[in-house]
């Protein structure tokens, strides 16, 4: 029979930690043991003594042992957890274009980087360390080779993922702790993560080429810009906006943002509990909208990943009702629209046929440009910090800091503080 014991042990920073151990003998009478921590870890280790229990006793076929005696015992590597960790990432349904950002950190970054370890000869890949040995020092250097080829954000993320594979292998008893848990990269502010918000004029321009003059429908252009500038939903929540998300009568005008389509068109719900939101909108985008429901294609329905079995209507679909892909809205839209606005500017690319280099325009701003400006209308409008948190979406008022932060203290103003200190101290 199985037995399940609970143990502890106290991590290096000194944290007391606890789990759960199953210890069973498997049909040679060789003694087995097998740990889980973390999340449900005791319901995992009942669920593995019940298992062990069931092969004992022949219920269940045990796993095919290798051929020619006792195996070598298997090491269990970084590479082991990380590629555990990807396949609890996709048991959970992630988005594929999620799915690719992790391997990519896995494959391009995590695995194959070189670090040096303490008391340890030579260089190691740290993908070839084993998880049993794995260091937080082994962590840092990593940290700090990911610095030496990778900007302080992106190396940020990189090291997010490291830890996400590390609490994955605690959840699956692979180690005891997670060892970079307290490794984390400082992101410096050089100022290339800015947003750059077009002047009044430029803004205007953008809405005066795209718009249509009564009584022709509005086109795709239009709404696609007004809905963006006033209502500021991300170009993915955009392309999968439905006609059913709409409220267009009553009081209380608006539009329910329920879900998003990936970079591959892919439909899927919004990713956090912050991004499903109700934005009211006023009488112009009433007006607006409702002119294009009679213009827009429409389909027999797509599956609507937010509510099962409910079938929807995209607002801004293909002509045959399907998702846009955010390369014919870039292409066929927007670079369209920068060029009538004026907004573009030279860009060089070589010719891969002839090796001549071609100077062509391109847009001055991305397509994200029109969330930004309805976040700087948010602002002048006096809306405070936590309002436009929850108008964006955005998962904690520090994302909207970190991306606005610099318009709430241009729009706040220093001199208007000091002149209000002088007035009520001085007069």
């Amino acid at each position: 029979m199985a037995a399940i014991n609970k143990r502890s042990w106290t991590t290096r920073a000194g944290q007391d930690r606890s789990g759960y151990e199953v210890e069973w003998k498997d049909a040679s009478g060789r003694r087995r043991r097998k740990a889980f921590s973390g999340s449900k870890a005791k319901k995992r280790a009942e669920a593995h003594k019940t298992r062990v229990e069931a092969i004992a006793q022949g219920l269940i076929a045990a796993p095919a042992e290798p051929a020619g005696g006792d195996a070598a015992p298997v090491v269990v590597t970084v590479r082991v957890a990380a590629d555990e960790w990807i396949t609890d990432v996709k048991a959970r349904g992630r988005e594929v274009s999620t799915i690719d950002k992790y391997e990519d950190h896995r494959d391009l970054h995590i695995l194959p980087t070189e670090i040096v370890r303490r008391d340890m000869p030579g260089t190691w890949r740290f993908g070839d360390i084993p998880l049993a040995e794995l260091t937080s020092p082994d962590c840092e250097a990593l940290k700090k080779a990911l610095l030496a080829k990778l900007t302080s954000r992106n190396a940020a993320k990189v090291m997010t993922s490291v830890r996400m594979l590390l609490s994955q292998a605690v959840r699956d008893g692979l180690c005891p702790v997670n060892v970079g848990r307290e490794t984390r990269v400082e992101i410096v502010d050089r100022g290339e993560g800015d947003v750059e918000i077009p002047p009044k004029d430029e803004i205007k321009a953008l809405l005066s080429e795209s718009s249509t003059e009564l009584p022709a429908p509005p086109t795709f252009t239009e709404v696609w810009v007004h809905v963006g500038v006033f209502a500021g939903l991300r170009p993915s929540e955009l392309r999968g906006l439905a006609i059913e998300d709409l409220v267009l009568t009553g009081t209380d005008t608006g539009i329910q943002v329920r879900r998003r389509a990936d970079e591959y068109g892919i439909l899927g719900a919004v990713k956090t509990k912050q991004s499903r939101r109700f934005i009211r909108i006023g009488k112009g985008s009433v007006a607006l909208l409702r002119r294009w429901l009679l213009a827009v294609p429409r389909s027999s329905g797509l599956p609507d990943p937010a509510r099962k079995g409910e079938k929807i209507h995209l607002l801004l679909p293909t002509s045959i009702g399907t998702v846009q892909s955010l390369a014919n809205v870039y292409n066929r839209v927007w670079a369209p629209l920068c060029q009538a606005a004026g907004l573009t500017l030279p860009a060089e690319r070589e010719n891969p046929e002839t090796g001549e280099t071609i100077i062509r325009q391109v847009p001055r701003y991305s397509l994200n440009c029109l969330r930004h400006i309805h976040a700087s209308l948010l602002i002048d409008q006096d809306m405070t910090p936590k309002q436009v948190q929850m108008r964006m979406g955005h998962s904690s008022i520090k994302v909207t800091y970190d991306i606005y932060g610099k318009l709430f203290d241009k729009h706040d103003g220093d001199h208007q503080i000091s002149a209000t200190l002088e007035r009520e101290l001085l007069s």
